[in-house]
């Protein structure tokens, strides 16, 4: 609210384009009359969070101190709720909604409630490095791109690695490439590298931590496969930059992935460990090197046409346009009715001075 109030005193615009998710400087947009535009990446609070609460799910973003305490679920509940609802208020007074992927789409629409106005456009992924990647020849190596946080799920990672490498006879090892924000994260790889050696599998994993693009550049033009663990990710940028390198995803069977990203033939969906291990051993064991280029052709084919700068500047700027050609047409509309009132006013002038004169 302070960002926004601090922009609308220095300028005030047409139009208010939001992509950081500051829902609630709509308000303040709309009382100085400006069409309000908004990108949203993830809803600041969705059905999903709602639900774990009410069912007293413990959770990232629900402590397993409140998931056990009915009284704090109820209060938190309660303070959910209200926030769903003023979230939604200030959703409504958008002219325009881009959402970022279906699953965001389907939150959106559930909490604000304007689908009519509300149009997906995936975000421009620049992945034209990655593009330049020749599919062969690949490395047995297997490779995770994502944050040390607790959301991301490395640990399902190495439960099913570790199933796949017992069957395999390590003969593939794990890359676990991401960044570490603060003291908890650095604690979260050490407790990863101590799960690595519980299970046996510390000789075949590798963990790569705030490396700069280059060394990122050289693990993606090598790896073969990529692994995606995170549940309901609202988009997945990780998974679409695995499908520009040519590597074949292994991403959660939930939002982004499943809805928008992986689509028939460009890669594998899983849930558990166990199936995670199978497609794994689907691509190391099973499939030949025309099969697997045929997977990295679709992946590779689906980045370009649907995640590219130029999709989602035409998609943009048409729907934009439809906009504004909308306000010139009210304005128009709104002349022309002004004009015939004037002109119905004059029309009744001289009956009027001639009854005045009589």
């Amino acid at each position: 609210m302070v960002m926004g109030f601090e922009a609308l005193w220095k300028f005030k615009p047409t139009y208010f384009i939001d992509s950081t998710g500051y829902a609630f400087s709509y308000l303040l947009a709309a009382l100085v009359g400006c069409e309000v535009i908004s990108y949203v990446h993830y809803p600041t609070i969705s059905s999903d969070m709602l639900s774990k609460v009410a069912n007293r799910e413990s959770s990232y973003n629900n402590s397993a101190l409140v998931a056990t305490n009915p009284l704090l679920s109820s209060l938190k509940l309660l303070y959910y709720r209200l926030f769903a609802w003023s979230y939604a208020k200030m959703g409504a007074l958008a002219s325009l909604v881009f959402v970022n992927s279906s699953w965001t789409e389907d939150h959106i629409n559930s909490i604000w409630g304007v689908p009519d106005r509300t149009v997906r456009l995936y975000p421009p992924c620049n992945t034209s490095t990655f593009l330049q990647i020749p599919l062969t020849p690949r490395a047995p190596t297997i490779v995770s791109v994502a944050q040390f946080r607790p959301e991301k799920n490395h640990r399902l990672q190495l439960e099913a690695f570790q199933k796949f490498s017992s069957q395999t006879k390590g003969r593939v090892k794990l890359i676990l490439v991401g960044g570490v924000r603060n003291e908890g994260d650095r604690q979260r790889v050490v407790e990863l590298q101590d799960l690595a050696r519980e299970l046996g599998i510390e000789e075949l994993v590798e963990f790569e931590i705030s490396i700069p693009y280059t060394r990122l550049h050289e693990i993606l033009s090598a790896a073969k496969v990529g692994l995606h663990t995170m549940w309901n990710e609202h988009f997945g940028i990780g998974v679409v930059e695995f499908m520009a390198a040519g590597i074949i995803p292994i991403a959660h069977n939930s939002g982004g992935p499943k809805m928008d990203i992986v689509v028939p033939g460009a890669g594998f969906l899983a849930t558990t460990a166990d199936e995670y291990c199978d497609h794994m051993i689907r691509c190391f064991e099973v499939l030949g090197e025309e099969e697997c280029q045929g997977i990295q052709e679709i992946g590779r084919s689906h980045v370009q046409d649907t995640f590219s700068d130029e999709a989602f500047r035409e998609q943009f700027v048409r729907n934009c346009e439809m906009i504004a050609q909308m306000d010139l047409d009210d304005n128009f509309a709104e002349e022309e009715e002004e004009q015939s009132e004037s002109d119905d006013i004059e029309e009744l002038k001289p009956e009027n001075e001639e009854f005045t004169e009589l």
